[in-house]
């Protein structure tokens, strides 16, 4: 045999017939097309698959940094919420997600025994899975900073793109915080005492001849929160009990020959109440946790 006829048998060697063990031209072509559809396939597959578990994670995270905010509502004790987050230790929202974990040189949370009630910052409230960034929570899951406002109480993530607007996985994620305060009437509104609005309720009392609770007049009645980690007060409309024994916290105005009135904002969390009747000062904790709150009836016991 010579040296050609040699060389001329190699490919038969290498691609050998069917049944001879070896690979043929046709079905290599078959699996490397099958490999190639499959990269072409199943590559989209696995960056969606991807992105939707970002997707997911980056709301978890955005709820976290709502529960630091606003506290978690499902947080109970004795049948009471206990946590109301940043906005009920320091009375109201912090400018930026940084004083989650930094106080920024602000009033530290105290207790104070003549309130009877503990104010200021008492976080922090977010923790960090890592050590090393500690700032972590300020993140979606592609990499982007949330932003946060404020004013409007929202929290957004740019998407995958890190831009605003978009669609799909691209497009931006809101989550709004639940109301921080009682409600605030941005209008005057027609002062109807059947209707008010925000916190109010009712001061009795007992004594030896009225075992049953009875309407107290003329109690002096203030609930104090923080503000900004100041301490704040309000005194009730009027100044005290009428009565009926009915307390509210508003301003009013004269419009048209009628009385308009806006509720006193307080914010949520849980609150100072003082009734001052005769000498002495009778002091409650109360639950801010709704926009219009009636609190249970203050029952005071005179001997």
């Amino acid at each position: 045999m010579t040296i050609m006829e040699k060389d001329a048998r190699k490919p038969k060697d290498f691609l050998k017939k069917e049944g001879e063990g070896g690979f043929t031209i046709i079905l290599l072509l078959t699996v490397l097309l099958f490999l190639g559809f499959s990269y072409r396939f199943f590559t989209p597959l696995t960056k969606s698959s991807i992105d939707s578990q970002r997707l997911t994670a980056t709301r978890l995270g955005m709820e976290r940094v709502v529960d630091a905010i606003s506290g978690n509502s499902d947080s109970m004790k004795n049948g009471k919420r206990i946590d109301f987050g940043y906005t009920g230790d320091y009375g109201g929202r912090p400018p930026n997600l940084e004083r989650l974990i930094d106080s920024g040189g602000g009033r530290s949370w105290s207790y104070d025994p003549n309130v009877i009630m503990g104010y200021g910052w008492n976080g922090p409230y977010i923790a960090s899975d890592f050590q090393e960034t500690p700032d972590l929570y300020k993140y979606d899951a592609w990499g982007n900073t949330y932003v946060y406002n404020k004013n409007s109480g929202s929290i957004t993530s740019l998407g995958r793109d890190g831009k605003t607007g978009g669609e799909g996985y691209d497009g931006d994620i809101t989550i709004y915080l639940p109301p921080e305060t009682t409600i605030e009437h941005k209008s005057w509104q027609l002062l109807t005492l059947q209707d008010i609005e925000g916190v109010d309720g009712f001061v009795r009392y007992t004594d030896a001849n009225h075992p049953s609770p009875e309407p107290l007049y003329n109690a002096q009645v203030k609930i104090y929160f923080p503000n900004s980690g100041d301490l704040n007060e309000y005194l009730c409309y009027n100044g005290a009990t009428d009565t009926d024994g009915y307390f509210c916290f508003i301003t009013t105005k004269d419009l048209g020959g009628s009385t308009h009135y806006k509720a006193q904002p307080v914010p949520f969390g849980v609150r100072a109440l003082h009734v001052e009747y005769g000498s002495t000062t009778y002091k409650f904790n109360v639950y801010i946790e709704d926009e219009d709150v009636t609190i249970p009836d203050i029952v005071i016991d005179l001997g």
